[in-house]
């Protein structure tokens, strides 16, 4: 035994040192011997959970190559509705029925509708000739106010001005002169051929305008000798009888109209003029 434990000096010095050394060593060691409990360490904060962005990268990484973009917080996704709660779809609406198809114009009324367009820009046509031709009638100088029957013979004259019935849309307006096919036409007087072709109901017609003012019509011609803006004189021959048209025979339908207005009787007209029936 050391001589410093011996005596009461000795046993002083060895319950100081051991009082020193169980006071330090008590305080040193046993804070580190002992554990520190989770729920001391974790009682001031609330437990974190990885973002649902987080998770996904953990779970399937991106393919090399491609470059990272920086994670961005995805919203959660919206829970889905149970199919009692889906709203009803909306019924298909009904076809819409087609539409009528337009009937096809065959090619006879192809041909009607193009001759009637046609007959309507010769129609126009023929007034406007006509007015031309009274302003230039003011040039010829004294013209023969001589007049002479439209056919120089004829068997009757057959339907007269005036007359009613299914052959005509409201009143006869002309003079019929009953002849053979093949009959010579003439002009009544001197004038201006302002129309020469088909118009419908009155077959072949011819149309001269006169200087003073009358035009005179020839209709269901057998054959038409003059043309639009021929010069003719009194007595010319403009075409053949015929019964072309809305026609029950052979005959020459003859109109007399002031300035290429309304018809008039034209007896009366060719009367006045001197020419004998």
């Amino acid at each position: 035994m050391p001589w410093w434990t011996q005596g009461w000096v000795g046993g002083a010095l060895v319950a100081a040192v051991v009082g020193v050394f169980f006071t330090t060593g008590v305080e040193v060691v046993v804070p580190l011997l002992e554990p520190v409990p989770a729920a001391v360490a974790v009682a001031d904060e609330p437990p974190v959970e990885p973002s649902a962005f987080a998770r996904s990268a953990s779970s399937s990484p991106p393919p090399s190559g491609t470059p990272s973009a920086s994670p961005t917080p995805s919203a959660a996704p919206a829970p889905s509705a149970s199919p009692a709660a889906a709203p009803a779809a909306a019924p298909a609406a009904a076809p819409a029925a087609p539409a009528a198809a337009k009937p096809v114009a065959t090619a006879a009324e192809k041909r009607t509708q193009a001759r009637r367009a046609r007959l309507r820009r010769e129609r126009r046509a023929a007034r406007e000739l006509a007015a031309l031709a009274r302003k230039t009638f003011k040039s010829w100088g004294p013209i023969s106010g001589t007049w002479v029957l439209p056919v120089a013979s004829y068997r009757r004259l057959s339907s007269t001005y005036g007359e009613t019935g299914p052959h005509w849309e409201s009143i006869h307006t002309g003079q019929d002169f009953s002849a053979p096919t093949g009959t010579k036409v003439r002009s009544v007087t001197a004038g201006m051929v302002t129309f020469a072709d088909w118009d419908g109901p009155y077959g072949n017609k011819v149309e001269i305008t006169h200087p003073d003012g009358n035009v005179t019509w020839y209709a269901h011609l057998s054959r038409i000798d003059v043309a639009v803006t021929d010069q003719v004189s009194t007595g010319q021959v403009i075409g053949l009888v015929g019964s072309t048209g809305n026609s029950t025979g052979p005959h020459l339908h003859f109109e007399v109209r002031p300035d290429g207005g309304d018809a008039v009787d034209p007896v009366a007209v060719l009367k006045e003029h001197g020419v004998k029936l």
